[in-house]
């Protein structure tokens, strides 16, 4: 069996120069899907609706979600939770 050498980071922007912009668009959004998918697939499964959006913006962008943010985003649930 043989084993391929890895690819250069030169040989790879060639590669990606290569493709047209809608191809690397494309690309874009398959990988962000991917990781988004991931992302999803490693949090619990009984998360409330708040929850688990802060818990998804935290191991997205690694920080937690900032408290203006957080505390609108749980008025909004709650004013949804009482329609």
């Amino acid at each position: 069996m043989e084993t391929s050498q890895p690819e250069s980071p030169e040989a790879y922007r060639e590669r990606m120069r290569a493709l047209t912009p809608e191809e690397r668009f494309n690309i874009a959004c398959r990988l962000t899907a991917e990781a988004r998918a991931r992302v999803i697939a490693s949090l619990p499964k009984v998360l409330s609706k708040f929850e688990f959006k802060r818990q998804f913006f935290q191991r997205c962008y690694g920080y937690p979600l900032p408290a203006v943010f957080a505390a609108q985003m749980e008025e909004a649930h709650r004013r949804e939770a009482n329609l």
